[in-house]
This record gives structure tokens, sequence and C-alpha cells, in this order.
């Protein structure tokens, strides 16, 4: 759902390839964009999350954005499977932090597992909504922001998704 509903410019591509994407990351910046996940997802969180951090355009950087969401997925993950997953997050924390003083209050938001109705809502749904609402919910997160709210669904979905073993 996400890559076909994500706005041009966003992260959204990072899920399954969004097709055909006018404007925003070019064919460069994509990959780069995709072995920095590698690297935060696979490799070295510092090394992932120090390249991912600023990246984009925005008040709040995609990059921003989109750690935000992993930070939320970790707190998420280990509040549904009693699992202490805190290294984690605050490594992935510690170096995502930059220059930008609103992306360092959202992203501490999201380390403690504060965050905004719209993301709460999701998270409800998709806990125990139907389908449809998820989709109504995915839908108000995705529309936050130019490209803010698909950034943190793509950061989110990807960390649930890539780090199912640890809470699984």
């Amino acid at each position: 759902w996400l890559p076909f509903h994500a706005p041009d410019g966003s992260l959204g591509f990072l899920v399954a390839g969004k097709p055909k994407e006018k404007g925003g990351f070019d064919r460069e910046a994509r990959q780069w964009m995709k072995t920095a996940c590698e690297q935060l997802f696979n490799g070295s969180l510092a090394v992932g999350a120090g390249l991912i951090k600023g990246a984009g355009r925005g008040l709040t950087p995609s990059g921003d954005d989109f750690l935000c969401g992993v930070l939320s997925a970790l707190d998420a993950a280990s509040r549904l499977s009693g699992k202490d997953l805190s290294e984690r997050r605050d490594a992935v924390f510690t170096h995502s932090l930059a220059g930008n003083p609103l992306s360092n209050a959202f992203l501490g938001f999201a380390r403690r597992g504060l965050y905004a109705e719209r993301f709460k809502a999701l998270a409800s749904a998709l806990l125990c909504g139907e389908p449809e609402e998820v989709e109504r919910e995915a839908g108000r997160v995705v529309r936050f922001g130019a490209t803010s709210g698909a950034d943190w669904l793509t950061g989110f979905s990807l960390a649930l998704d890539r780090w199912r073993g640890l809470w699984s």
C-alpha cells in the first residue's frame, strides 16, 4: 500500500520500489538511501543512522522523519514483545541527532514512545482495527506534511519488517 500512496519526493520507494517517481530523490540519491538502510538494518546502526540523518529536503528532512519511524517501531516492538530494545533504540537515537533542533525534538519524542495523534490512531488500527480502518489511518499519516508522514511510516514499516527477529 505505502509505495503506491506515498507522495513523490518521499522515501516510500524504499518499501517496494515506488514506480515512476517524479522529482524528489534522483536515481543516485535513491541508491544511496537504499545503501544507508542496508547499513542501518544489517550492518552498523551508527553508520546507517549517520548516513540517513538530514537526508532530503524540508523543515524536517526525510531522513530524520524516517529515523523517527524507526525509533517508534523499536518502541512499539519493545512494548508488544516485552523485550528490552532500549540499547538498540538509544544507539539509533544517538547517531540520528544533528543540527536541526526540530528534528532532534521529534527524534527525542519517538525515542520515548510519544507519538502524534494520527500515528497513535494508526498503531491502534494496526493492533485491533479492520483493514479499512488501517488504510484510512495510514492515509492520514501519509498526508502529514509534504512527505513527513510517509517518511515516518516508511521507517516504521521497514524497521518492523527488517528487525522482526528481534521481537518475534
